[in-house]
């Protein structure tokens, strides 16, 4: 039987995706392959929010600081409310540019969103702008010591809660066990869709060939993150057919 997850709040939190895929963007610029793939990133993520509102790109944005590029978004929020897709979409498509297919960089990338998140929470609490009932937390406060323990579907769950207290699951979303090594995940309308179709429209795949799913991407990379351990993988079946479903599997 399916359970709902329960989210405190009606849409996911936009500019904390927003604001971690440009430190993310960063990163990788650093690490990998250099400044082609900020500019890149600037480039597709402009024009995927141009493209949702029928206008033109302005020109030499890929140019642009970031801070120019949170503007233009900001300006833009009335006429395409969930454009994080946006930058989700413009750091894959990069990296399917730069190297074929979805794979390290996006590896790279999605773990520091996850360090990042722990960090921007610690700052919160710091600064005293996050109440003291909160359940906010760091990722080690998620899970006992003995998590290696623990079945998957309870480290499944403690993720799921993670990403809750961020404000980034979406707010339709479900799980079913299906066994001790496969959980079903679904999302009846899920926010991060438009970047997925693009992924699907231009044919940008995981390094297997199976279809990109942006929520199945952080939800196996926590579980990797929290486990010490690359035994996690996800597998798209259904794609807004009407609603999107995935398979997290532990390999």
């Amino acid at each position: 039987m399916a359970i709902k997850i329960e989210t405190p709040y009606v849409q996911i939190d936009s500019n904390t995706i927003v604001d971690i895929g440009i430190s993310n963007s960063k990163i990788v610029d650093n690490k990998l392959y250099g400044p082609v793939y900020t500019r890149l990133t600037k480039k597709y993520a402009i024009r995927f929010v141009a493209d949702k509102i029928g206008e033109e790109p302005p020109k030499g944005s890929e140019d642009w600081e970031w801070s120019q590029i949170k503007g233009y978004f900001e300006s833009k929020q009335e006429k395409y409310p969930k454009l994080f897709n946006a930058l989700l979409y413009g750091l894959v498509k990069t990296e399917s540019v730069l190297q074929g297919k979805t794979g390290v960089g996006t590896r790279i990338s999605i773990n520091e969103m996850v360090k990042s998140m722990d960090k921007r929470v610690w700052w919160l609490k710091m600064m005293n702008k996050v109440e003291k009932s909160s359940t906010l937390t760091a990722t080690t406060d998620f899970l006992p010591e003995t998590s290696e323990a623990l079945d998957f579907k309870d480290i499944f769950k403690s993720v799921v809660d993670k990403l809750v207290s961020f404000k980034i699951l979406p707010t339709s979303a479900s799980y079913s066990v299906e066994d001790e090594n496969t959980i079903k995940f679904a999302v009846a309308d899920c926010d991060y869709k438009d970047s997925c179709a693009a992924y699907q429209a231009e044919n940008i795949t995981k390094i297997d060939g199976n279809h990109v799913c942006s929520m199945g991407r952080m939800i196996c990379t926590y579980l990797e993150i929290e486990m010490l351990s690359p035994d996690y993988d996800y597998v798209l079946e259904h794609f807004a057919n009407p609603h999107c479903s995935a398979r997290i599997i532990k390999t």
